[in-house]
């Protein structure tokens, strides 16, 4: 549980100085969407470590049972069954009193048997118990010594094969001082083995009663992941709808400035057409009127040629004239001088 706060605290930390960051990377959209991304993978790391530390805390159970529990009533198990053997064997034997093969064979199994019970015995007793096992153990422990000098004095007796060294191993195992020490194991063994299978229902409620709270609490911090992950995306969703709505509010007034400036740019282009259009008439009649003009500058200019023409002709004759006067003149001046010449002589004469 306190690493589990641990991370939640920390988590909570880095989502408050990732939220107050100054950084305008981090508050712009990308910002946004890298802390979406980043939020399911640590929710998945808290999970994960809730998942570790439950599987260690399972396995620490498990270990825990096997180390202590498992072992203890294998030992004890054990002890039991060899217990039950040496009585067996030891009973066999007296029954084949007669077949000597079968008596030596069964009296080694009894001795084998009595060695595998000191052998667990002394496994069980070196294992760490727990008040209530010491207390159940108190009688075995007190008869050890007693039990295991009688168990071996009966087997030296059945190797005795005689009336007497039977009737005495017959003695002890029918109610007598081996039985009753038997017994006492028998019973410290089944009130031990009871325990055993307590503390195993125990362990496996507390495993039960971990396994729940485990998954209660990965249910529940599933939900919060998800319900923070779903708000986070809402939140998102809200502030990039109202991005985007004033991206589009500002689209639609550039649209309406666009469509305006295109209204204006048509009627200028209708008018720059009319003009266009007038200029071109214009254009023709200039045209035409340059093409009158030229030829009019052409009619001139033969005109020209022709004034030109009769102004040379008028010249020439001009100066014939001028010629023929100032000839005129001469005459004129001769006739006179003769005339004057001529009244002259008539005055004389």
């Amino acid at each position: 549980m306190n690493l589990t706060i641990r991370i939640l605290h920390s988590f909570s930390i880095f989502k408050e100085s990732f939220m107050n960051s100054s950084s305008s990377w981090f508050r712009g959209l990308r910002g946004r969407l890298l802390f979406s991304a980043i939020l399911p993978v640590i929710a998945f790391a808290v999970l994960t470590t809730i998942s570790w530390r439950s599987m260690n805390s399972l396995g620490t159970m498990l270990t825990g049972a096997y180390t202590e529990v498992v072992p203890n009533m294998d030992a004890l198990g054990q002890l039991g069954m060899q217990r039950a053997r040496i009585g067996y064997f030891i009973w066999a034997a007296l029954a084949n009193d007669e077949d000597q093969k079968s008596r030596e064979s069964f009296i080694k199994r009894a001795r084998s048997a009595f060695d595998e019970f000191k052998k667990f015995e002394e496994v069980y007793a070196s294992t760490k118990f727990t008040p209530e096992e010491a207390k159940n153990w108190e009688k075995p422990k007190s008869i050890k010594d007693s039990f295991y000098k009688l168990t071996e004095q009966m087997i030296y007796l059945l190797d005795q094969n005689n009336a007497v060294a039977n009737k005495q191993v017959h003695t002890a195992m029918n109610g007598g001082e081996w039985h009753v020490m038997a017994i006492a194991y028998q019973d410290a063994i089944a009130a031990n083995m009871k325990l055993y299978r307590e503390i195993s229902i125990a362990n496996d409620k507390l495993q039960q009663e971990e396994r729940k709270f485990q998954t209660q609490l990965l249910m529940l911090i599933s939900a919060l992941c998800a319900t923070l992950v779903f708000g986070i995306l809402m939140w998102i969703a809200y502030r990039v709808s109202n991005t985007v709505s004033a991206i589009a509010t500002g689209l639609s007034e550039a649209g309406q400035q666009v469509s305006g400036a295109i209204t204006q740019l048509t009627a200028a282009g209708q008018t720059l057409s009319q003009s266009s259009t007038e200029a071109a008439a214009s254009l023709e009649e200039t045209v035409a009127s340059l093409e009158e003009m030229s030829s009019m500058v052409k009619m001139n200019s033969d005109n020209a040629k022709q004034a030109a023409t009769l102004s040379q002709s008028s010249k020439d004759s001009a100066e014939q004239g001028q010629n023929e006067i100032t000839m005129l003149i001469s005459s004129m001046n001769d006739i006179s001088q003769s005339s004057k010449k001529d009244r002259g002589n008539h005055q004389r004469d």
